[in-house]
């Protein structure tokens, strides 16, 4: 079977007729004028304020099919491989100070292989734009010829590498992987640790098929608006936007089985009036419900704005849990230094503990990361700094700012890293998700406002109190997360099949040998919300190995797992407050289940409303 046969049954197969491709288009392609003449193109479009520094290099346009300057030139018409074309092309415009690679109306078929020990993949480099006619008319077709050698190093991966490169872009072009599900390769990357800046991908269509996420990392002013990202893989998600400052991800359309869009470590970053459909009924490579899929993934982010988005899930499997969350954080991925401990002494800009863990692992973490220290009881309950040394042998960190006041020697204090700091939430629609919005190890500034959940369960803010694994902490350390300054407010929860409940919630769990202790969370304001619950039956229990929270409503202080609660619950959570809620239904609550919740935490209510 030719190669071009077997690229167009695939992608029937796995993406649907609607972007196969037909031989009457590959004959149009093959029939296009070759003096077809692309223009300067406006950079203006990109409608941010590094625009500008493109104009340059759109104006040194070189188009691979007509210009005379290139020795080789593309043919576009979908069967002759135009990968050397292209790379001349590249070449051509990076040694005459940067330009705009174009790409007139036509399939260009590029093979770009991975490998073993070295990948090939079509290198873009610095000053570089690869623009086309249109999504739909200028097509690039990406085939990895030794896909089934591809290794998770750097190196070997193939595709259109982006790797190092600053000042570069792609825009108006139609990007499909064509490998069968058996050679899944890489696409569009840049993959590693290299520090890059403006960067931009507009008005594309990527459909990836089941090769690996469109992966950025490591980049300052990153765009990517306008386009279109369909992934049939069940091993790996869409979207990797990781470790990235200054991220602008909007108007984008996300389709996909697996995973998650992650956007996970990244400072100053806008992703608003995206939609994200993801359909579960795929399993994942062991044949099991899609565990860690969901839909956008925020860890470790600062500075974060999740504005007017729409996240639904297809085909949901009825028992789908512990995942499938519409919006999350999480630490569990994170070898962050973790402890929590007793004050013995304190100084203005010191906190020492003579019994804590500190050792060989953590000083290096504390580098990797920007851990916190935060006390949670005594006269500075409430008070954080950042850590800027460990001394492991004095057992003593120093922070970056003056205590204001000094802790009392005696108090409890975490350190820890915030999962997600600075953050608004808001206005998202939410629909027929596992799980609806859970920020499962604590927030810092984190705002969840005016967003829609139908059939997505509900919200939870959630903190947890556990020894971790002694294999990835080897100095026995205690995780205690916090939870500060956060506010959920004027959300709407509906439960209209019966399948979820809608609920409220925040949850405090401790899986430690020893007891609930500390704060926990402190200063939750949660005002303006409503929750319809199902209205055949708003009293109906859900099976608690698949909700752990079983009904609907709002539960301001839980306590869930194993430890005893010996220490008051004022002490895990605190400054509650719960205001101008309404459930639309009241709801008996089933035996057993209200013993694990208490109002007893609120600080300021209007129970009248709740």
């Amino acid at each position: 079977m030719g190669w071009i046969v077997r690229y167009r049954l695939f992608l029937t197969l796995a993406v649907g007729a609607a972007i196969s491709i037909s031989s009457a288009e590959i004959g149009a392609g093959r029939a296009i004028a070759s003096t077809a003449a692309g223009g300067t193109w406006d950079t203006s479009v990109l409608g941010v304020s590094w625009a500008a520094d493109f104009r340059s290099i759109a104006a040194n346009e070189i188009n691979v099919k007509t210009d005379p300057r290139l020795a080789i030139k593309a043919m576009a018409d979908g069967i002759t491989d135009d990968t050397a074309a292209l790379g001349a092309a590249i070449r051509l415009a990076s040694l005459s100070g940067g330009g705009t690679v174009y790409l007139p109306m036509g399939d260009y078929k590029i093979v770009a292989p991975s490998d073993a020990a070295r990948g090939n993949p079509l290198r873009v480099p610095s000053r570089i734009i690869l623009r086309g006619s249109s999504s739909k008319t200028s097509r690039i077709f990406v085939y990895d010829s030794s896909a089934g050698r591809e290794t998770d190093n750097i190196e070997t991966w193939g595709g259109i590498d982006f790797r190092g490169s600053s000042l570069v872009g792609m825009t108006d072009l139609g990007i499909y992987a064509v490998n069968s599900s058996a050679s899944p390769c890489a696409v569009i990357w840049n993959r590693g640790r290299t520090q890059v800046s403006k960067v931009f991908f507009n008005d594309l269509e990527i459909h990836l098929a089941n090769c690996r996420s469109f992966w950025f990392e490591t980049v300052d002013n990153l765009l990517v608006q306008k386009s279109l990202f369909e992934s049939a893989a069940t091993r790996n998600g869409p979207i990797y936007v990781v470790n990235d400052t200054n991220v602008i991800f909007v108007n984008n359309q996300i389709r996909y089985h697996f995973g998650r869009v992650q956007m996970q470590d990244n400072t100053h970053l806008l992703m608003q009036g995206n939609r994200l459909i993801r359909d579960a009924q795929n399993k994942d490579m062991d044949d099991k419900t899609a565990i860690e899929s969901g839909g956008v993934e925020l860890s470790i982010g600062q500075d974060i704005k999740v504005l007017n988005n729409t996240i639904q899930t297809l085909n949901a499997p009825a028992d789908e849990r512990g995942d499938g969350e519409a919006i999350t954080t999480q630490n569990s991925n994170i070898q962050d230094v973790l402890d929590a401990g007793r004050a013995t002494k304190v100084t203005s800009n010191t906190l020492t503990d003579s019994d804590a863990l500190w050792g060989d692992v953590t000083v290096p973490r504390l580098r990797r990361y920007h851990e916190v220290v935060a006390i949670f009881s005594g006269n500075a309950t409430g008070e954080w700094r950042f850590i800027k040394d460990i001394d492991p042998q004095t057992k003593t960190l120093s922070v970056d700012q003056a205590w204001t006041p000094i802790p009392e020697v005696g108090s409890l204090y975490s350190i820890l890293v915030w999962t997600l700091s600075d953050a608004i939430i808001q206005g998202n629609t939410l629909v027929d998700n596992p799980n609806g919005i859970v920020l499962w190890d604590g927030c810092h500034n984190c705002v969840v406002q005016n967003n829609t959940l139908i059939n997505s369960r509900g919200i939870i803010l959630r903190t947890v109190d556990q020894s971790p694994d002694s294999s990835l902490y080897p100095e026995g350390r205690r995780e205690h997360q916090v939870a500060l300054n956060n506010k959920i407010s004027n959300n709407v929860l509906s439960n209209r099949t019966g399948l979820r409940p809608a609920f409220i919630a925040l949850d405090a769990e401790a899986f430690s040998a020893g007891s609930y202790r500390g704060m926990g969370m402190m200063n939750v304001q949660i005002d303006g919300n409503t929750i319809e619950p199902y209205a055949a039956n708003p009293s109906q229990s859900y099976d608690p190995r698949h909700n752990q929270i079983p009904q609907e409503g709002f539960f301001p202080c839980i306590l869930f797992g194993p430890a005893a609660a010996k220490d008051p619950v004022t002490t895990v959570f605190r400054d509650i407050q719960l205001w101008n809620n309404t459930q639309r239904q009241s709801v008996t609550y089933a035996p057993g289940f209200l013993p694990y919740t208490t109002k007893a935490c609120v600080s300021s209510s209007a129970p009248a409303s709740n």
